[in-house]
């Protein structure tokens, strides 16, 4: 037993070994860096000789490597009110009059107020108070969670207003 695993060594070790990124047969996508000798199979994925730029999370076209792509800013959990305002304005939500006068007199843009308004009674009269007292807006807050349930943004497009609103 013990020649038989020496002899595997050996053979393994006389052929030359290199560099290959582990690519999916689903996409392309780079899944792993190996270094394996030539003939090397990996069950539902192909090697693919790496000169030195595949990444992991990276994209096999058939030709080249592309890097992947970079990851997303974190969402941040809260906003100023402030914040919000010119973030909803600078993105056509509600217009800069709307802005502005909710920043100054603290009036519902029309967009807002369509959602209090289908909203029940009982959700509508918290979403009225949330909106006029408050100074964060959380992330997670159900006023939030109202605009995506109404249609007026995607949850995606609400994580993007709060990552440019963080940044104004």
């Amino acid at each position: 037993m013990m020649a038989e695993v020496e002899m595997r060594e050996d053979a393994v070790l006389s052929r030359a070994v290199a560099r290959y990124a582990v690519v999916s047969n689903d996409g392309g996508i780079v899944v792993n860096i190996i270094e394996a000798v030539e003939g090397f199979v990996v069950k539902g994925a192909a090697l693919v000789a790496d000169d030195g730029t595949a990444r992991i999370g990276g994209v096999w076209d058939g030709a080249v490597f592309r890097p992947p792509e970079p990851a997303p800013e974190p969402v941040p959990n809260v906003i100023s009110r402030r914040q919000l305002l010119i973030a909803l304005a600078a993105a056509g939500f509600i217009s800069a009059e709307e802005a502005l006068a909710a920043a100054q007199t603290g009036a519902v843009p029309a967009v807002i107020g369509g959602i209090f308004d289908r909203l029940p009674a009982e959700q509508a009269l918290a979403a009225r108070i949330t909106w006029a007292t408050m100074t964060e807006v959380y992330r997670g807050d159900p006023l939030i969670g109202a605009i995506v349930a109404a249609g007026v943004a995607t949850s995606e497009q609400v994580d993007e207003l709060f990552r440019v609103a963080a940044g104004v």
